[in-house]
């Protein structure tokens, strides 16, 4: 993973690289094979209803999104430069055969390169108009195309089937509601522009837990944020977290403070190695000892929010 993004060439321009641990011709086959693509590239619940290539200079490409709910996005696109295993350079400035689209909105070049026995994969984004650029930051460029490459990286069952370690980005072109700035509503805030909850970006294996696991559809889904040396999160308690009436039931309490101290360790200790917490996959820790003192009782009807700053970062233990 990098540490840092490469700084745009203009100010119409989205940047994301990363480096991983697989070779150039595995990453090119992710980008140009339609079984593949179908597999990685949209982050669940999203997926890919259809997927078509023509990966040659002139050639096609549609893909085809669809939201949890049914609905679906067709993009469509042309290949404008191919150099197979190193690079590709499309555009939903045309359609078919050199047909303009409705409303042009970006340019995209993918490289991949040998460094360290990996590849460094980056993907530039250039668009139209500032106003295009600013859009698509908005809907989650930097979350949306890393985490879907990260997400795939950590799917081993996947990664099986494929190539070991591959990873990839986020489709181009991207015209309905970006799958990762969904969040249960009334109950979380959404995060910041251009950053992830901690807990979203935990590998699958580790994303069951009732708490804040993203994959348990019966959870809290307690989401935390880095921001800048903090972490922060949101909740706000249904009528059914009740204890006492007009007040929280305790264990909630206990469980809040659980999963986002969790978090909060993960992300001190990215800060502390380099890593971009809300970008990079968030590595899963474990609780070691929790106590809580209730000063008061908490009373229902208010968002509760939990702040944190680690106090010291250590290595691990076994």
């Amino acid at each position: 993973m990098s540490a840092t993004e490469p700084v745009p060439t203009s100010d119409r321009e989205l940047v994301l690289t990363r480096l991983i641990d697989a070779p150039r011709a595995a990453l090119y086959r992710a980008w140009t094979e339609p079984e593949l693509i179908t597999q990685w590239f949209v982050p669940k619940p999203w997926s890919i209803a259809l997927a078509e290539t023509d990966v040659r200079a002139g050639g096609t490409s549609l893909i085809v999104m669809r939201d949890p709910e049914g609905t679906e996005y067709p993009n469509r696109g042309i290949y404008l430069e191919v150099v197979p295993n190193e690079k590709l350079v499309f555009t939903d400035a045309y359609t078919s055969a050199w047909e303009p689209s409705d409303k042009p909105f970006m340019t995209v070049t993918v490289t991949f390169e040998d460094e360290a026995g990996k590849t460094r994969y980056t993907a530039r984004a250039r668009h139209w108009t500032v106003a295009d650029r600013e859009q698509h930051e908005q809907m989650g460029f930097h979350v949306g195309w890393g985490f879907a490459l990260t997400s795939w990286r950590t799917r081993g069952h996947i990664a099986e089937t494929i190539v070991p370690d591959v990873g990839g980005a986020e489709p181009s072109g991207v015209r309905g509601p970006a799958p990762w700035g969904r969040w249960p509503a009334g109950r979380l805030q959404p995060r910041r522009i251009g950053m992830a909850f901690l807990q979203d970006l935990y590998p699958d294996d580790y994303s069951h837990c009732h708490g804040c696991g993203r994959l348990n559809p019966h959870g809290l889904h307690i989401k935390s944020e880095w921001r800048d040396g903090e972490t922060v999160a949101h909740f706000m308690p249904g009528e059914y977290h009740i204890a006492l009436p007009g007040y929280v039931y305790g264990g909630l309490l206990a469980s809040l403070v659980d999963c986002h101290s969790i978090a909060a360790g993960a992300a001190a200790a990215m800060h502390a190695a380099g890593e971009l917490p809300g970008r990079d996959e968030t590595p899963r820790f474990v609780t070691g000892s929790l106590h809580v003192d209730y000063l008061k009782p908490t009373p229902m009807g208010i968002e509760l929010v939990l702040r944190s700053r680690a106090e010291e970062v250590g290595g691990a233990q076994r």
